[in-house]
């Protein structure tokens, strides 16, 4: 169905899905992000990653979540779940790069929908440094998500500007609510310990894959409250990590200039990151 690559410097493979079949994209682009300009703003999409170059985690899961977010603006899609597999196992064999992230996406104007827009790019992961030491982040007042249950493209775009704009050696920012409630990450959930609890907000928020699945492993053992922490919260806050597809379980040691707990990656943090890499490792499944 797809033709062999090239051997030329590309960064990213686009194309699209059709009711006709594979089509390569008409432009190149060098990441997903730079793809992005060429992607119709009125869409929805979700993002993930490969293992052992051609396995997933809850590929399924993913694809009911973009058909979730198409019926949250009022538009009833049905992706076929095989051709999309498929098309995406051929591109990244293709691609031969190994292990690739993904972001598949579904226009909503009606002329497109039929389509299903497939991109990737070579994963690296983050440094083993950034899981150890752990990563700062700053909040983002004022910044608002329309609809944060669903993943939009005007959403992509807007956090790709402002992820763009973070202070060097900030990692991501954080999203309040009007009260001061910490909601989530640009582009991730947020997790602390408070008391020996363990809190998430699952409310005005984008519930992720990840999120569901540390809150499974961790229920074992740990008591969880699905409700936000307050900003006032953070200096009684002993520890902070946010996940997503793309990091697992990533660390956060500061906020503004708030140092959380002593400063370091704290035991319960990686007790959990723990379980979830067993986790993922039992439910890994080929394309």
């Amino acid at each position: 169905m797809i033709e062999s690559l090239e051997r030329r410097k590309v960064h990213c493979l686009c194309g699209m899905l059709t009711p006709e079949g594979w089509k390569d994209a008409p432009y190149r682009a060098f990441s997903l992000q730079d793809a992005l300009k060429h992607e119709p703003e009125r869409s929805v999409y979700t993002v993930f990653h490969t293992y052992e170059t051609t396995k997933v985690l809850n590929f399924v899961q993913h694809i009911h979540r973009l058909e979730q977010s198409a019926r949250g603006y009022g538009v009833e899609l049905r992706v076929d779940m095989d051709r999309v597999r498929t098309a995406l196992r051929e591109l990244i064999l293709r691609a031969n790069w190994g292990d690739v992230r993904c972001r598949v996406a579904l226009p909503l104007d009606e002329d497109q929908r039929e389509n299903v827009l497939i991109s990737i790019e070579p994963f690296f992961g983050l440094s083993q440094h950034m899981y150890d030491e752990g990563v700062a982040c700053v909040t983002l007042p004022g910044v608002k998500r329309e609809a944060p249950s669903l993943k939009s493209g005007a959403w992509q775009k807007q956090k790709s500007e402002l992820q763009q704009e973070l202070p060097l050696g900030v990692h991501t920012g954080l999203l309040l609510d009007d009260e001061g409630y910490l909601l989530e990450g640009l582009d991730c959930n947020l997790f602390g310990f408070k008391d020996g609890v363990l809190y998430t907000a699952v409310d005005q928020v984008l519930q992720g894959v990840t999120q569901r699945a540390v809150v499974t492993v961790s229920s074992q053992f740990l008591t969880i409250r699905e409700t936000p922490l307050h900003i006032d919260d953070l200096t009684n806050v002993h520890e902070l990590f946010i996940t997503s597809s793309s990091r697992g379980v990533l660390p956060v040691v500061k906020v503004d200039d708030i140092v959380i707990g002593d400063g370091e990656v704290g035991p319960l943090t990686k007790q959990i990151a723990e379980a979830f890499r067993g986790w993922l490792d039992r439910r890994l499944e080929e394309l």
